[in-house]
């Protein structure tokens, strides 16, 4: 046989991973929180960045009158 098949033919031996450290969980989720309230702090409305600009309405799905509809039917 093979070297390949010899492998694959073993289980591979599952390993647990080490939990992280409590001291660092804690720091990445007080750095995250700090994150996320430095990030809504610093968004601009669109309208305060470019108030000249209209933004165009929503998109709406064709109605059964639309011609893309009438299109698609055999």
């Amino acid at each position: 046989p093979a070297v390949g098949d010899a492998e694959l033919s073993e289980s591979p031996e599952l390993v647990r991973p080490n939990p992280p450290d409590p001291k660092l969980v804690e720091v990445a989720k007080n750095s995250a929180s700090s994150d996320e309230l430095e990030s809504i702090q610093q968004t601009t409305p669109v309208e305060e960045i470019a108030p000249e600009v209209e933004l165009a309405p929503p998109a709406e799905p064709p109605g059964p009158g639309d011609p893309e509809d009438r299109q698609a039917e055999p």
